[in-house]
């Protein structure tokens, strides 16, 4: 990201200006690939438990199905969920996979408390870093957060937020 600010004349020091100049190539990127495609965006106002038989039969395999926080148990809950969205994952993609946002497990999951959160996430990160392509390794940003995040459960500090 600050290589990105240089190069656009900033410095490194202008952290938000280089911010800024990353999201902006990053973003144009993605609209000159877009335009590379056939993409078909369509939008839906139906439960989306209720969804997936009612979707076009050339939209009934995917690689990546992201549905939000609606694994929590508190919305429609992650059996349900599999069960409705699992058959749409691509078999003959051995990493199809789908995305949730488990939003309400810290208030549900005993002992998670800020005082654990580091060392969940600091082992969590750890697990992940060994599935990411050595092509799209984490951000500069991620990186810092990943390498605080180690540091301070080494230290054992980890009961305040980075």
């Amino acid at each position: 990201m600050l290589k990105v600010g240089v190069d656009h004349g900033t410095t490194e020091q202008d952290i938000m200006g280089c911010f800024y100049f990353y999201v902006k190539d990053q973003l144009k990127t993605f609209a000159k690939r877009l335009r590379q495609f056939n993409v078909d965006i369509r939008m839906y106002d139906t439960d989306a438990l209720t969804l997936p038989p009612d979707l076009p039969q050339n939209f009934q395999q995917f690689d990546r199905i992201e549905v939000s926080n609606i694994v929590d148990k508190e919305y429609a809950g992650t059996a349900e969920v599999l069960k409705a969205w699992g058959p749409l994952l691509n078999p003959t993609q051995p990493d199809s996979a789908i995305i949730g946002l488990f939003m309400n497990w810290a208030v549900q999951t005993p002992n998670a408390t800020p005082r654990t959160s580091a060392k969940i996430a600091a082992d969590c990160f750890m697990k992940v870093e060994k599935y990411l392509p050595v092509s799209t390794s984490p951000s500069v940003y991620s990186r810092w957060r990943l390498t605080a995040i180690r540091r301070r459960v080494a230290m054992g500090i980890q009961n305040r937020p980075l």
